[in-house]
C-alpha cells in the first residue's frame, strides 16, 4: 500500500507552489503602493537632493498635503495616491535620475523635461509599471536606456529628445 500525503500537506504544497510561480512570472505583484507617510517621505527626498529650495515652484514640504503641491497630481477617487508629477522648467538640479521616485508606483504620468537631471535612468525605473507617459527632453541624462524600462508595457508617450540616451 502506497503511502500519499494528507489533503491539507498536499493543499498547502500546492498553495506554495502556485506563490512561487507567480512570483516568477509577475514580479510587479512584489512592489506595492505606498501609504500616504512614505510618499511624502519619498517626495521630500527629492525636494532635498534635488535643490527644492531653488525650483521655480518650490514645495511647502512641511505641509503633507503633497496633492496641492505644484506639479502633482493626485487620484480623483483617492486623493494620497499620487499619479502625475509634471514639473518640467522647473530648476530641479540632480546629478543623477533621483531613485526616490522609484518608489511611487502609482504614477502615470512624469515629465520632468527641461531642467538640470544628469546620469541614466536606475534599474529601478522598471517599478513604475503604471507609467504611460515619460518626458525627459532637453535634460543631461545620457547613456543606454536601463534593460528594466521593459517593464514599463503601458508606456505609450515617451520623449527623450534632446538627451544623449540610446536603447
Amino acid at each position: 500500500e502506497k503511502d500519499t500525503p494528507s489533503l491539507p500537506y498536499y493543499s498547502l504544497v500546492m498553495m506554495w507552489r502556485f506563490v512561487v510561480v507567480a512570483l516568477l512570472l509577475f514580479p510587479a505583484l512584489c512592489i506595492r503602493a505606498l501609504n500616504e507617510s512614505e510618499t511624502y517621505d519619498s517626495l521630500v527626498q527629492l525636494y532635498n537632493s534635488a535643490g527644492g529650495s531653488s525650483w521655480v515652484h518650490p514645495w511647502d514640504i512641511s505641509d503633507r498635503s503633497y496633492c496641492g503641491w505644484h506639479g502633482l497630481t493626485c487620484a480623483s477617487n483617492n486623493d494620497t495616491i499620487l499619479i502625475s508629477i509634471d514639473m518640467p522648467g522647473n530648476n530641479i538640479i540632480s546629478p543623477t535620475f533621483p531613485t526616490s521616485l522609484c518608489l511611487l508606483v502609482d504614477l502615470t504620468y512624469l515629465d520632468l523635461s527641461l531642467n538640470a537631471i544628469s546620469g541614466t535612468f536606475p534599474s529601478c525605473i522598471g517599478h513604475l509599471a503604471s507609467l504611460d507617459s515619460l518626458f525627459m527632453y532637453t535634460t543631461y541624462m545620457e547613456g543606454q536606456l536601463h534593460p528594466s524600462m521593459a517593464n514599463l508595457t503601458l508606456l505609450k508617450n515617451i520623449d527623450l529628445s534632446y538627451t544623449k540616451m540610446f536603447g
